[in-house]
Parts: C-alpha cells; structure tokens; sequence
C-alpha cells in the first residue's frame, strides 16, 4: 500500500515538473488536475465526486454554484480549498478541472474559469461557518433554478415539477411541502 502511495506521489511530482503552467494564457492540465484532486479531494468526496455521509456531493451539483456570486466564492473559501497546500493558479486549475469533470451540466452556460488572481483574493476571506453557509447557498440556488413558466416549479436536477425537492447539507434528496407558484413568484420579484 506504501509502495502504491509512493508510486502515485512521484508520478504525480514527474507530471507537475514537466507540464507547469504557461503565464500568457490559461489551460488545464487535466492529469496534473486529477492528481490533485486525487492527493487533496478524492479523500473525503470520493474518486466519482459523489461524497458520502455528510461530505457534500460534487458530480452534477458542484456547478450549480457558479450560479451566484456567493456560491463562486464559496467554492474557494471552503476550509478544503483555501488551505490547500496549492498555489494559486493550481487551486484554480484543480476547482476549473472539477466543475468540467463533475459539473455534468450544473454550470451555467457561460461561466467563466477561475484565475489565479480571483483564488487569492477569495483566499484572503477564509469561511467559518461552512455548513450553515452551504444550506444557505443552496435555498439561493434552489430559487433561482425555479421554472418561470408558470406551470410549476422544477427544482434543481428536474426533480417532481411542482413539489419542492430540497438537497440537503448531506447530499441527499428531501422531498419537501407543495410549493405554489405565487408565493414563489413573491420572493423572487
């Protein structure tokens, strides 16, 4: 098992030396990217992205954050992120890799990568609260993937339109209380 884990940091070291990150323009190293997630994320949210227990599930939600200000930010704040012994520009690296390999179409459409200058500043203010913070993002993200058609509600993963399906701080699935349309419409206008 030793032998493997070395095996697996000294590839690792053998692809950061060979492929570092050109200044003038920005592309992800897709296997220095997994190999960071493998050493620093996979750990906890699972080599899929799925996470379990009370680790918060990546893989088709993690985009969803993008979605607001708060949320882009967040995904940097958080303890794992911000105290990665990662540069800059490979923590961005690492969080742009993750959201195309576990976003399966959470992300907005035209949302931006992040940059090595946007990941130090959001360092700078470290996230204490984070699980209260996360159920707050999420209730945000969950109003603003409303359908406005209408017709009903269609909350984020196009889960029992016209029933409210809140994702937990637990990365399950909870199906909540008839939400009708007008009181949603209220909050939003």
């Amino acid at each position: 098992m030793i032998s493997k884990l070395v095996s697996r940091v000294a590839a690792g070291l053998l692809l950061l030396a060979n492929n570092p990150l050109s200044a003038g323009e920005w592309t992800i190293n897709e296997p220095r990217a997994k190999f960071h997630y493998q050493m620093l994320c996979q750990g906890c949210h699972t080599d899929d992205g799925r996470g379990f227990n009370s680790v918060p599930m990546l893989k088709g939600y993690v985009g969803n954050f993008l979605k607001i200000e708060e949320g882009r930010s967040y995904l940097v704040r958080v303890p794992g992120s911000a105290n990665a012994d990662l540069n800059d520009d490979y923590l961005a690296e690492l969080l742009n890799w993750m959201i195309l390999e576990f976003g399966q179409g959470s992300e907005p459409e035209s949302w931006k990568l992040y940059t090595g200058s946007e990941i130090s500043a959001y360092r700078q203010q470290p996230l204490l609260e984070v699980i209260d913070y996360r159920k707050h993002l999420v209730q945000q993200i969950e109003i603003l993937s409303a359908d406005r058609s209408g017709q009903g509600i269609r909350w984020l993963g196009g889960r029992e339109v016209g029933w409210r399906c809140v994702r937990s701080a637990l990365g399950t699935w909870r199906l909540g209380a008839r939400v009708s349309w007008l009181s949603l419409k209220t909050k939003l206008d």
